[in-house]
């Protein structure tokens, strides 16, 4: 086994190194990083949390996120943003969390810059995810930061954001699932995750990133992502999309193209939407539910 390839972890099933160096990783790899989150809150607070770990271990913060969590309100972003002089002086005296004055200001200066972005903070970071890239096969070919979260850097300090440099913007994409950077052996590397393509994504034209002939296996689709969808295909002008249950094994591909059965373009053209659709319908979507 080449160094920095996935290992095999208590079940048995590889993952990326990193997650057996501590349990709180384990759990943290396997439910939460590389998972795509949308939402804005929760955004927020990856980012904040990827901004306070500058200069201190992952696991530090991993061991605290529930005081922080507690500290900065759930970091309800209009809640952060009202933060005054009290609430500062309450965080510093706060053992639970990491007491930088800067790293604290920085949190509330970027709740009040999240809450006048023309766009939630969600839209405004998922316009920079790539559209097509390589599985990494060891921790080196993980890279610190990418062109695209130097991009993001820059759009979030020109909305007033700090402490978003390219490394703690890029760290917050893997997070969030705006990349995917699980080892290719990982048993996380497509569990839980559908990518979006990038017309679906952000309304762009083509199908980058789907080569022909080679269509991708997905062990189940996560019911936010779902969601995600549902709401992409009013944005493109379809109608009569229903509600999708919660599908995490076979059945879930079926409640999915049923209800894609179900739309009609207000236009009466065919949409990329349902383009897309159907790449998932010759897809393999295995049995196995990590």
């Amino acid at each position: 086994m080449t160094a920095g390839e996935a290992v095999p972890g208590p079940d048995g099933l590889l993952r990326c190194p990193w997650s057996l160096d501590a349990p709180e990783y384990l759990g943290y790899h396997d439910d939460e990083w590389g998972k795509p989150v949308h939402d804005d809150n929760t955004l927020f607070e990856r980012l904040c949390l990827e901004a306070f770990q500058s200069g201190l271990s992952w696991l530090t913060i991993l061991r605290k996120r529930e005081n922080f969590r507690a500290a900065f309100r759930d970091f309800d972003i209009e809640t952060v943003a009202s933060f005054g002089q009290a609430d500062v002086t309450r965080l510093l005296a706060d053992a639970g969390i990491v007491r930088n004055r800067a790293k604290i200001d920085a949190t509330i200066g970027n709740a009040r810059a999240a809450a006048a972005l023309p766009v939630g903070l969600g839209e405004l970071i998922w316009k920079f995810a790539p559209d097509d890239v390589r599985a990494p096969v060891t921790l080196s070919d993980v890279p610190s930061s990418t062109p695209e979260s130097k991009a993001l850097s820059k759009e979030l300090r020109r909305h007033g954001f700090s402490f978003t440099g390219p490394v703690t913007a890029y760290a917050t994409m893997q997070a969030s699932g705006v990349v995917n950077d699980h080892l290719a052996g990982c048993v996380s590397r497509n569990a839980g995750r559908l990518a979006a393509p990038p017309e679906v994504r952000s309304g762009r034209a083509g199908h980058r990133g789907q080569r022909r002939g080679k269509l991708p296996t997905f062990s189940w689709l996560d019911p936010a992502l779902l969601l995600a969808v549902e709401n992409r295909g009013r944005c493109a002008g379809l109608h009569g999309f229903t509600s999708i249950p919660k599908a995490r094994d076979r059945s879930g591909l079926p409640i999915l193209l049923r209800s894609a059965n179900q739309l009609r373009p207000r236009d009466g053209r065919t949409p990329r939407f349902m383009r897309w659709l159907s790449v998932i319908k010759k897809s393999r979507l295995t049995a196995s539910n990590p």
